[in-house]
């Protein structure tokens, strides 16, 4: 009979322990090898990494159902947040409606014919990068002005949508003139290459609001006053005396060369610099932007008749040149932003 030592009856145990823990090892990985699913899951993938003959020779496990109600799962989300995305953006990015208010008061004098006018403050500016601080000024002006001292202009505040300016100004003038002009507020601001861009503007005739000796002060808020100037009679009355005009302005919608729909603004009776605070809203689809065009023209309304004469006209749209092609790109790369120009009025 054979005996061992305990040394060696525990040496064997040991042994015996580590061979079965080696064998459960090896058959954890071979399960786990056979419940393994491919990399892949559908066959774009090896049609787009292997040749044709070999794809031919692979085949593919289909994965249940549930991938593809996931993958649309995946989708819904994906767009959800990206509605969300865009509807922020455009929130912050689209400019504000208002441009801002102003403050100020008035009191003509009638003992020593003076009119007093204060600038108090700004409040709620909108500039042009219109979610800084601004720094701004105001311009003011009374009009008619024929010897063009009727103006004056406020220092720059800095650094502030706020400003509190405090500041006076006084102007002679008699009774029945002051009656008869017209206050004339703008709101400026410079931007950090000292350039100088108008907020908004504030008109008030005077003789509407102000009585002699009696201080009044308002509280306005401003708007964007979109001009012309110097405007000249139609061709058909160059040959004539000079005539005063009664102009206003026409805009029609052409899409591949037909006209779509028109526009007109309200006539300025017997004034050759008008101004207009008219807004006209087209629908066009993005994608189709360049096929249209806007036929903006200039015309004179006749007092004695039905018909009107055309002082002059612009063409605006992708297929126009010069000028007119500047604006329109001016506008396409400004979404949801006003872009103002100039134009030269053309026959």
């Amino acid at each position: 009979m054979l005996y061992l030592t305990e040394e060696a009856k525990l040496g064997i145990v040991s042994g015996a322990i580590a061979i079965l823990i080696l064998m459960v090892v090896c058959m954890v990985c071979k399960l786990s090898r056979l419940h393994k699913q491919p990399a892949y899951k559908d066959s774009s993938y090896l049609k787009t990494t292997a040749d044709k003959n070999t794809a031919a020779k692979v085949s593919v496990i289909p994965f249940p159902s549930f991938a593809a109600e996931c993958s649309e799962c995946e989708l819904e989300k994906r767009n959800k947040m990206n509605g969300e995305i865009e509807l922020q953006t455009s929130q912050r990015l689209s400019p504000p409606k208002n441009k801002g208010r102003i403050k100020f008061s008035m009191v003509y004098q009638n003992e020593i014919q003076t009119l007093l006018l204060t600038i108090i403050e700004a409040s709620q500016l909108v500039g042009k990068d219109f979610w800084d601080s601004v720094d701004t000024y105001v311009k003011v002006r009374l009009q008619p002005d024929e010897e063009g001292i009727l103006k004056g202009q406020t220092d720059v505040f800095r650094k502030s949508t706020n400003p509190k300016f405090g500041e006076s100004y006084e102007f002679n003038m008699s009774l029945q003139d002051m009656e008869n002009s017209i206050l004339h507020l703008s709101v400026w601001e410079i931007d950090k290459y000292s350039r100088h861009h108008i907020i908004g503007e504030v008109q008030v005739e005077l003789g509407h609001v102000l009585k002699a000796d009696e201080s009044v002060a308002f509280d306005k808020e401003l708007r964007s006053f979109q001009k012309a100037r110097n405007l000249s009679p139609p061709l058909s009355d160059w040959n004539t005396e000079s005539k005063p005009i009664n102009p206003f302005i026409k805009v029609v919608l052409l899409f591949d060369g037909k006209k779509v729909k028109k526009k007109k603004t309200s006539t300025r009776k017997q004034e050759p610099n008008p101004v207009y605070n008219e807004c006209m809203m087209f629908d066009v689809p993005p994608d189709l932007l360049h096929r249209v065009l806007f036929v903006i023209s200039v015309a004179d309304a006749k007092s004695d008749s039905t018909r009107s004469d055309v002082i002059g006209r612009v063409v605006i749209g992708s297929a126009t040149t010069g000028e007119s092609l500047r604006h329109w790109h001016q506008m396409l790369i400004s979404p949801r932003r006003p872009v103002a120009a100039w134009h030269r009025l053309k026959l």
